[in-house]
């Protein structure tokens, strides 16, 4: 690489300072550029074949690398590095300068973190002893894939506004199911008792987690794990019951009162830049318990 004099300092993020005498700085070889993990098919995996686990450890590198950030010297031979960076979705079509596309392998890290290309250009600088300032300019390439989060620097808004987004799913306001029993007010031993929660009704908000930048996020009720009270195993069901049948229902043994609850997992997505994508885990929200009063069935004889 060419050596160009340059005396005005002003690149983006300060790695480190490296003390040396000598006017070049030690070159390191390239790794070789990450293949494309486009799908959910390797969705699991690092671009170059490594688990999930793998890119978390390098995530927490690059932390630690951003969080070195002393000054040069004021005077005297010195080499420094600085680097100006990009992130983009870790997507098949993204380069350092688009990052319209989404996919699959962006939402396979831990939550709340997303997968990302970090593309850096490296600019060595070296101060010989008579002040001159020259330096070594390594284009942009991309290093690797992260597992980022809304705190990392260099996450872009939206970037933050998903993450943030997903992290507060299991926070937003959804309705609780309000359970209906039948027979009511009372129910028999040895009776099926039908159970029914309420509806298989939307949910849907848009919410700001960064200025300028709105999510839609909109849910809907998946499954209801049903507690009968009694120590017997909760079951679960996709489907909220319907009113005094026994399409959900329970059969309890012995004559006393009993409290029930019903836990639904509601399914989310979120809409951003006119795409609408997944949030992997689901919010369970716990339904206001009822009593059930369970009676025994009397036979009395009646004179006609």
């Amino acid at each position: 690489m060419r050596r160009v004099p340059f005396l005005a300092l002003g690149l983006l993020v300060v790695l480190g300072v490296l003390w040396a005498p000598s006017a070049s700085a030690a070159k390191v070889p390239p790794p070789p550029p990450p293949k494309i993990c486009a799908d959910a098919a390797c969705a699991g995996t690092t671009p170059n074949g490594a688990r999930v686990e793998a890119v978390m450890a390098q995530s927490q590198e690059i932390k630690e690398r951003r969080r070195a950030t002393p000054p040069p010297p004021d005077s005297g031979p010195a080499t420094w590095v600085e680097i100006d960076e990009r992130i983009v979705p870790a997507c098949s079509g993204n380069t350092r300068l688009t990052d319209d596309a989404l996919c699959a392998a962006f939402f396979a890290c831990p939550e709340p973190t997303f997968r990302w290309f970090v593309w850096h250009e490296v600019t060595t600088y070296t101060r010989d002893e008579n002040g001159e300032i020259t330096k070594d300019v390594e284009p942009f390439r991309n290093i690797g894939t992260y597992c980022l989060g809304a705190d990392d620097p260099g996450v872009p808004d939206y970037g933050r506004a998903i993450s943030l987004a997903t992290r507060g799913f299991r926070d937003l306001p959804f309705p609780r199911a309000a359970i209906e029993v039948a027979p009511a007010p009372t129910s028999l031993v040895n009776v099926a008792t039908a159970f029914y929660a309420g509806g298989e009704q939307t949910f849907s908000q848009t919410v700001t987690p960064v200025p300028g930048v709105s999510v839609t996020v909109t849910a809907r009720p998946v499954s209801w794990q049903w507690t009968w009270g009694d120590g017997s195993p909760k079951k679960t069901f996709d489907t909220p019951g319907v009113p005094r049948r026994p399409v959900v229902a329970h059969t309890y043994s012995e004559a006393r009162d009993y409290t029930a609850s019903v836990e639904v997992a509601w399914k989310g997505s979120f809409s951003l830049r006119g795409q609408t994508y997944d949030i992997p885990t689901p919010a369970y929200i716990t339904s206001p318990p009822v009593t059930v009063q369970v009676r025994e069935a009397r036979t009395e004889l009646v004179d006609r």
